[in-house]
Parts: structure tokens; sequence; C-alpha cells
């Protein structure tokens, strides 16, 4: 999901685009992709939608959702997120293309083979795209902005393979004052000069990372997949304090990373930093609210969430039929059910269901289940 102009913009498994007015929870209008989406991208003019398994990219008019125009990738984007720099949409494909379209019209500005899968999605400072490259020889790249040109590549470390460790790097970098921040598949996190792609720091961990870090003005934010959330020096990558989701919620049932290998649990959900909080969800099923020196707050089951903030509002798309959401300033929009959210533990209110699909078919068939009821009562007393 992404949130511009007062509007929040997000995608479902069944394949729908949703628009939903954030101050009165209206929804706006309604799209059928055909298929199931991956990403979300918007502009002050356009939302724009990646496709998970065909090669598609849409951008729609963010007032009435109107198809503005269609282009394609080489291959599906089952995980690049797209992003919108400047006159562009950058997103990475699944043939290793990192693709570049005029995001006016659509048509394609560049593609460069980087040669391996692109499951990463792209960050940007210094006038350059940083994305990792997920295969033998995963690195991450620094490509120029207008004509896709390297500047720079950085290789994995190469470490021992295992179930729970393979030389790739499927999460996301982070820009941040004049630095590239990205964690890998081989338990390591890593710092680089944007510029050059010299290593600043790296640090060894105990499990995956495919996230891509939060950072505030002293640390930087991110989980593994063996269920810690920690927060890290941005100067010496170390451990200035670490929570553990295991002892809150211990899986009964295996979990999986993305490449399919058996981990404990783990954190694809981005974190977000306020000036007091960091919220991030987990495979474990809960939603996590700590403050920023590691002590958890509140935490409930909204799934593996990526929240988004938004004018001092936290939007929550989750996927189970949650209860309530707790805290200041916080509110809960649910893709399967309406959610009771608590604004300052002062008032409440429900959302819309986003899943407009499911809701419908769901009031039809009370409906029709009424108009039945109602016609065998009349047909007993007419007889």
């Amino acid at each position: 999901s992404v949130a511009k102009n007062g509007f929040l913009f997000t995608i479902t498994e069944s394949g729908h685009l949703f628009t939903l007015e954030i101050e009165n929870r209206k929804n706006v209008w309604l799209t059928d992709l055909g298929s199931r989406p991956k990403g979300l991208a918007a502009d002050e003019q356009n939302v724009y939608v990646t496709m998970a398994q065909i090669n598609k990219v849409y951008a729609f008019d963010q007032k009435n959702g109107k198809k503005v125009w269609q282009s394609r990738t080489k291959k599906s984007m089952s995980n690049s997120l797209p992003l919108v720099i400047d006159k562009y949409l950058v997103v990475g494909d699944d043939a290793g293309f990192i693709n570049a379209f005029d995001k006016q019209t659509g048509k394609v500005v560049w593609q460069k083979n980087l040669g391996e899968v692109i499951h990463s999605s792209p960050a940007f400072g210094e006038g350059l795209i940083f994305i990792g490259t997920e295969d033998e020889n995963s690195a991450v790249f620094a490509l120029t902005l207008d004509y896709g040109e390297t500047v720079w590549r950085f290789p994995i470390d190469k470490v021992e393979r295992s179930t729970t460790r393979v030389n790739l790097f499927h999460g996301t970098p982070t820009y941040h004052d004049g630095k590239v921040y990205i964690g890998g598949e081989n338990w390591y996190f890593y710092v680089l000069s944007a510029k050059t792609g010299k290593l600043i720091w790296k640090h060894e961990f105990d499990g995956w990372f495919t996230s891509a870090p939060a950072l505030d003005n002293k640390n930087i934010y991110i989980g593994n997949w063996n269920g810690n959330f920690y927060a890290l020096s941005q100067d010496t990558g170390d451990i200035v304090w670490a929570y553990n989701v295991i002892k809150d919620a211990p899986f009964e049932i295996s979990s999986y990373g993305p490449s399919g290998e058996v981990q404990k649990q783990g954190m694809n959900s981005w974190p977000i930093v306020t000036d007091s909080k960091v919220f991030f969800g987990t495979s474990n099923g809960y939603f996590y609210a700590l403050d920023k020196t590691g002590r958890l707050l509140w935490k409930e089951k909204y799934g593996s969430a990526w929240p988004i903030l938004t004018n001092d509002i936290l939007i929550i798309p989750n996927h189970p039929p949650p209860d309530a959401l707790k805290g200041e300033m916080i509110v809960a929009l649910s893709n399967n059910l309406p959610v009771k959210a608590i604004d300052n533990n002062i008032s409440s209110f429900k959302t819309n269901s986003l899943k407009v699909s499911t809701v419908l078919v769901v009031a039809v068939l009370v409906l029709v289940g009424i108009i039945g009821y109602l016609l065998k009562r009349w047909y007993k007393k007419t007889r």
C-alpha cells in the first residue's frame, strides 16, 4: 500500500486495486487488475502497479482509476517493488533486468541486464539507483538514473551454504547520508559508500535479512529470520539492543524464508521509525510497537504487515481479522474485514473493508438468503 494526497492505495491477492480516502475512510474507486499484483508507487497524479505473475506495469489516474498507460518488463516482478524517481518509474524483474519507464507515458527509457534475478527493490540517493541481485554472483549495484550505467558493484561475501544461509541479496537497500545500508541472506549486514561502493563496515548475525532497514539519526532498525529485531549503531554496527519475537509467539508450524528454506521466524516487513517508536510486522502473526530502547509497548495479531506512516497516522494493511489496535494516532485498515481502531484511546471507529469483492459476494449471499426466507414464509401462508 501507498499513501498520497490524502488517499490510501492498496492492492489485494485477489487482483484488485482500491482507493480509500484516509480522512473519512470512504472507498473512492476499485479496479480489477485481472491477476495478482505485487507493488505500488505513486506521484502527484498517478498510481503505478507492478504485477507478480505477469510482466505488466500499469499507471492509473488517482482521481478516477482510469488506466493512463500499460507497459512491460522482461519478466514478472515477483518481489521487486517499484520506485518513482524524478520523471521515471524504476523496478527490477525476475529476468534480472532493472527497468526505467517514463512515468508520464510508460515508454521504456532504458533496461539494464544485471545478469541475475532481482528480488531487491530500488533505492535512490546522490543521483544513483541502488539495488541488489539474487543468484550465484549476487551483488549490490549503483546505476546512473538517466542511462542505467553501472557506477560500482559490490559482491556479497561467499559463505558456506546451508538450508538457512545462502549468498544472496534478497533485501532492499536504504540510502542515508551518503551511505547504503543492506542485509544479505548470508547473515551479514553491510554499510557501503554511496559514491564508491567501498565497504565501510560489515557484521555477521544469526539469520537472513530480507527487508529494508529504517534509520534515524543514530541507529539502524531491521529484523532477521531468526526472530530478532535489532537496533544497530550506524557508526560501528554494534548491537544497541535486540528484541526477540519468538518468546512472544513460538511457532508450532515451520516458517519458510523467501526461497523456501525452513526458518524460525522472520521479518519481511519494512519497519517504520518515529521520534519515539519503532513499528514492524513479523511472520509470527504479530505487529509490534517498541520504544527506542527496545521495550515492548504493544503487539497485536495483524500478520506480517508493511506499515505506512502518513500525517501521524499509522496505516497497517493486514490479512488476519483483527480485534483492536492500540496506540497514539493509529489507524488500521484491513483488506479482509473491517478493523476497529482506537485513536489516542479517546474515540473509536470502524473502517470500510478494503476487500470489496469479498464484501459484495457476502452481501449478495446474505440478501439472497433473506429473500429466500421471506419467499418461503409467504409461500407457507398462501397455501
